[in-house]
């Protein structure tokens, strides 16, 4: 399995194809992943430099109970690199946190509460790919995709992440180490990027990019996340 040797410099963007709302602007489909010299601490906290000046998506986009609906509360997320891990910051606003159900399970059993997820297309073949989910409570689960919408809930990454519930609602920030990703081995990358969102207390999904379950296919509708060597 390759991976960047730490000669590498790398630069990364993260491009999404949601859809224009016919109420409005079309949101914003491209952020940059930025690359963080230093270690990132993963403990569910924005105190890590890289989180002061990483650019923020806000565009998340409800796709249940109704598609293209408004986000109920607003969702922000980043993402940063570094010559190991790819690293994802996630806040979850809520203005009732104290509503935000904690409860544990063990790992890849999904427990009733919101959940927050990342899926990775970084083969880039929009057939196959990795979700890493995690709950308030810290439970975490993780599945391979393949032919683009199933899931293998055998496969078990090394990954952290870390989450917390404040004043604010909840945050998760995880650290992906990049040997766990299927990729060939080139100088230039693109990735597949998607963020979800579960709001348990009101059924409701939400996403970046637009996800349209209307619409035939999973995975070939992901951002790309473009890395390439300096």
């Amino acid at each position: 399995m390759p991976t960047f040797a730490p000669t590498f410099a790398l630069a990364c963007l993260l491009q999404g194809t949601a859809a224009a709302s016919p109420a409005g602007p079309t949101p914003a489909t491209s952020t940059p992943a930025v690359r963080t010299s230093e270690p990132v601490v993963i403990d569910g906290r924005p105190d890590d430099a890289i989180w002061r000046t990483a650019p923020v998506i806000v565009d998340f986009t409800q796709f249940s109970p109704v598609e293209g609906g408004p986000a109920r509360f607003k969702t922000e997320a980043q993402a940063a690199f570094d010559d190991h891990n790819f690293y994802v910051f996630i806040r979850a606003h809520d203005p009732e946190p104290a509503k935000i159900s904690t409860v544990l399970a063990r790992r890849d059993v999904r427990p009733p509460t919101d959940q927050l997820k990342i899926v990775i297309d970084s083969f880039h073949d929009r057939r196959s790919g990795f979700e890493f989910a995690v709950s308030p409570g810290g439970v975490k689960r993780d599945y391979a995709i393949y032919d683009d919408n199933n899931e293998d809930g055998s496969w078990d990454g090394v990954w952290d992440v870390a989450t917390r519930v404040d004043s604010l609602g909840w945050t998760a920030e995880f650290a992906i180490p990049l040997s766990q990703l299927r990729y060939p081995s080139s100088p230039t990358h693109t990735f597949g990027f998607a963020i979800w969102r579960d709001i348990e207390r009101y059924k409701e999904r939400v996403s970046w990019p637009a996800y349209r379950p209307s619409q035939i296919g999973f995975e070939g509708r992901y951002a790309g996340q473009e890395t390439r060597s300096l």
